[in-house]
């Protein structure tokens, strides 16, 4: 496993991780899913204010 850098070219999976616990979402953010689009903006965000994101990799 390692860790890899969080980009929008890695949306999909990023979309995939964070809707996998719909249950979550609703506690956290009062919502079931996020859109492509929400998550794109967290991921701009992100790099706008200079914070790091990452995604852990198992295999490829």
């Amino acid at each position: 496993m390692k860790l890899v850098k969080s980009k929008p070219e890695l949306l999909d999976e990023e979309v995939s991780i964070l809707n996998s616990d719909h249950f979550f979402n609703r506690i956290s953010k009062k919502k079931d899913v996020y859109t492509k689009d929400e998550i794109l903006g967290i991921i701009q965000e992100s790099q706008r204010i200079g914070a790091e994101r990452f995604l852990i990799q198992k295999d490829n």
